[in-house]
């Protein structure tokens, strides 16, 4: 998939919370997708995040069968995100 690196190290940066290293996946995106690359990759990981803090606020509990999913979630996201700004 085109690009799946750089949605895959953004995501795993914002997840990381080093804001360094997410300073540096973001400028990758935007040097080689440019600006409306970035807005849309922030706003596609943003709401994931949102869903996450929705289900954990409501005390959703995750099967166990899952949690090897969630830690997937960072490559899919990446490729999803690929899928959807290269059309």
């Amino acid at each position: 998939m085109p690009h799946a690196e750089l949605f895959s190290e953004f995501v795993e940066a914002v997840l990381s919370n080093d804001t360094e290293r997410l300073a540096r996946a973001r400028n990758a995106i935007g040097e080689r997708l440019g600006p409306e690359a970035v807005v849309d990759t922030a706003g596609a990981a943003a709401s994931f995040n949102a869903v996450v803090k929705v289900a954990d606020g409501s005390g959703v509990q995750v099967e166990e069968f899952k949690v090897e999913l969630i830690k997937q979630l960072p490559k899919k996201l990446g490729d999803q995100l690929g899928q959807v700004l290269n059309g």
